[in-house]
């Protein structure tokens, strides 16, 4: 039962912290790789606007695509078996000063903000490419980069975090599994 509980316990950490960093991470891709590097070869002169208009379209689904996936994984709650809450609950004292949900909500709201002027500026761009600014868009999508790149070291803090908690509720499964198995 131990050995169930703390392999569940690594596998809901693994679930909630890495998959979402992963999206976090295709997102920042998908911004420094094909919108701005399409960004600059139509600067370049080296794609059509239609070319460059599928690439944006696509690369906006993709990113739109993981960042509500994102959002859909952050509200869901972690199924925790009953010895593990009881555990945390009598027997250890769970570290949470990493976590501030007001932090978190102020990079995301700014994610979302940078998000609609980078899709209001590529669709503008795209009408309108006669003496468009493309230095603007790019500091705005340095700027998301940057956000993006705050939440993956928050989560990644908090999923050190849960790893330390972890380890501490397996150090008193184990004690108990010994205690038990002496009595």
């Amino acid at each position: 039962i131990s050995t169930f509980t703390i392999k569940q316990d690594f596998d809901v950490l693994f679930d909630k912290r890495t998959k979402s960093l992963i999206k976090l991470e295709n997102i920042k891709d998908t911004y420094n790789v094909n919108i701005q590097a399409t960004i600059k070869d139509l600067e370049n002169d080296e794609l059509t606007l239609n070319q460059a208009k599928d690439v944006l379209l696509l690369a906006q689904q993709l990113i739109n695509k993981n960042w509500n996936s994102y959002k859909e994984e952050l509200e869901k709650k972690a199924d925790r078996f009953y010895i593990i809450s009881f555990i945390k609950k009598f027997f250890i004292n769970e570290e949470n000063y990493f976590e501030n949900e007001v932090l978190k909500k102020n990079i995301m709201r700014n994610v979302d903000k940078k998000m609609f002027q980078i899709k209001y500026d590529l669709n503008y761009m795209i009408e309108n490419k006669i003496d468009y600014d493309y230095a603007n868009l790019n500091l705005e999508i340095n700027a998301i980069s940057i956000y993006i790149t705050s939440l993956i070291n928050y989560d990644l803090s908090l999923a050190i975090n849960e790893k330390r908690n972890t380890q501490k509720i397996f150090n008193i499964i184990m004690i108990f599994s010994i205690i038990s198995i002496i009595l």
